[in-house]
Formats: structure tokens, C-alpha cells, sequence
């Protein structure tokens, strides 16, 4: 069948685009699945966490709406399992970016600039992420406003775009694909602890299991309240303290079935830690910023 040249081109950036949805399998920032798919999971599906700035409604809802609205026709569909509710608005985000890239090719009419940009190691990394700043980026193709200068070398992107789409931060979504097959394994009397700082994993959207998950939270001073101190910097001041006050170790139907924490973090919680055996250690990344860990550690009672 005989294509136009430039439905060609479309076609190969759409290739391109979902060759990364695949490729990708690493995490980069809170705001790709607490700003999108958690929040679009809380509209579909009447469950899961929403942060400070969904109930104090300072965010735009139109772009979880939109994931939202794929969610509730999977479900009809009998299609929303975790795998593909996780895929399928990153496929959705690659259309998106696609479609940009190809009116940024109509607007500069210049195949290098496209090429340029196509071998971006950090668009590539990025282009299917659920960020709004990735769909405002392919707004801007759009409207043509955006300019982008060649980069000189093709090769100095492979390392990196290699790196950063495979390696680094991966253990944020391989501990949720773990968590998920414990839930599988396990009776639905699970609960679950995340002992690291605030957002570091996805959650509900990644396990689409309706039960008790406790995360450390961040918000700001609403009350104005005199030495505030959020529920992670707390906690990550006096780990032992912060239990203590919160969990009572002779009260069994408090304490959490799985615990997920960073490696930096577990020496400080060893003797909470008594109770359960360490299920999995995960690799997360050569380069730990301040309270995070090369490792995420799972924990289950014993």
C-alpha cells in the first residue's frame, strides 16, 4: 500500500516513540505516577492516594482524566490488569509525542533537526514518561515554539540513554512488580509500610490491589504550626523513635506484613526489623541521592 512521505515519517516516529515504552524500564521522577496514573487510578477506580496538592486542589485534572478515561474502558473491556494499566498510558503519552515531533518536522522542514532530536538521549528517556511537562514539550512541537539545536555527536547519547532507560532508579518499578506477585502469593490480610522518602516508588497504580498501604508523607506547613517537621524528615530523623510512637510490636493487627525501605535505612531499624526476614533486595542505582539507597530492601513478617 502506498504511503505519502510524510505519513512515512509519522509512522517511523510512532515505531520510534513505542520502541521506548518497551525499552524504558526505569523510574525518574515522583511526579510521572503521582501526578498522572495515581491520580487517574483514584478516578477510575474510586480507590488509592491521592497527595497534598489533588485534595487541596491546586492541580489541573485534564491530563489524569484523560488516562483516567483509558482505565475505565479497560475495565469494561475485563483488560485492566497491572501490566497492561501501566503500558497502555505510556503508549497513549508515545502517540502524543509522535504526533509533536512530526508537526516539529512540518514546522523546521529540516530532516537533520528531526534526526537531532529523534537521537536525544533524554527525550528518549522521557518521551513516553506520564509527565505533564513531556505532553506540554509535544504541545510545543506543535505550536512550533520550540528550538532545539542539533547535537553534534550521535554516539556520546547511546552510554547514557542506555543507562538511564535500563539502570538507574529501575528498583522503584521492580519492587512494585515483587509487591505485586506477594500480594498474588499471599492471603488479602496484607498490609504494607514504605519506609523511604516520600513518593520514591509509585503505588496503587502499579499493584491495583484495594489494601492498607502506609507511606511517609511531605506535606507543607498548611496549619503554619510553629517547627514543623513533615512525616518523612521525622521519620528520617530518629527511625527507631518514629516507630516506636506509631507501631506497637505486642499488637499484631498493627503491625505491617511487608516493610520497604532503603538499604541506608535498615541498619537503623534493626531491631523493628526482628519480626521479619528481608524477601528481596533490589538494585536502584549507582549514584544514591541524600536518604535514599543504592538498594530498596522488602521485608515480610515472619
Amino acid at each position: 500500500m502506498y504511503l505519502p512521505r510524510k505519513y512515512k515519517i509519522l509512522l517511523l516516529l510512532l515505531v520510534w516513540r513505542l520502541s521506548s515504552v518497551f525499552l524504558v524500564q526505569t523510574a525518574h521522577v515522583p511526579d510521572e505516577y503521582w501526578q498522572s496514573l495515581e491520580v487517574a487510578h483514584h478516578l477510575a477506580f474510586g480507590y488509592g492516594y491521592l497527595t497534598w496538592e489533588w485534595t487541596a486542589n491546586i492541580r489541573n485534572y485534564i491530563y489524569p482524566f484523560l488516562i483516567s478515561i483509558i482505565y475505565r474502558i479497560l475495565a469494561l473491556m475485563s483488560l485492566d490488569y497491572v501490566t497492561v494499566l501501566t503500558t497502555v498510558p505510556r503508549i497513549f503519552q508515545a502517540l502524543i509525542s509522535a504526533y509533536g515531533e512530526f508537526k516539529f518536522y512540518q514546522w523546521t522542514k529540516n530532516k537533520w533537526t528531526l534526526y537531532s532530536l529523534c537521537i536525544n538521549w533524554y527525550w528518549y528517556y522521557c518521551a513516553t514518561r506520564t509527565l505533564i511537562n513531556t505532553v506540554e514539550t509535544a504541545y510545543s512541537f506543535c505550536c512550533g515554539t520550540l528550538i532545539i539545536s542539533p547535537w553534534e555527536f550521535f554516539l556520546t547519547n547511546i552510554v547514557p540513554g542506555f543507562y538511564f532507560s535500563m539502570i538507574h532508579q529501575r528498583g522503584a518499578l521492580d519492587a512494585m512488580n515483587i509487591l505485586r506477585k506477594e500480594i498474588t502469593n499471599t492471603s488479602n490480610t496484607t498490609n504494607m509500610l514504605f519506609l523511604t522518602p516520600c513518593h520514591a516508588t509509585p503505588l496503587y497504580s502499579h499493584l491495583h490491589v484495594n489494601l492498607p498501604i502506609r507511606i511517609l508523607t511531605c506535606e507543607p506547613n498548611f496549619h503554619n504550626s510553629t517547627n514543623y517537621v513533615d512525616e518523612a524528615d521525622a521519620f528520617l530523623a530518629d527511625p527507631m523513635q518514629w516507630l516506636s510512637h506509631n507501631y506497637n510490636e505486642n499488637d499484631a493487627a498493627t503491625i505491617p506484613t511487608h516493610v520497604i525501605t532503603f538499604d541506608t535505612v535498615s541498619p537503623k531499624i534493626v531491631q523493628f526489623l526482628e519480626h521479619y526476614q528481608l524477601i528481596s533486595e533490589i538494585f536502584y542505582t549507582h549514584f544514591p541521592q541524600s536518604n535514599y539507597g543504592t538498594y530498596i530492601h522488602i521485608y515480610k513478617l515472619k
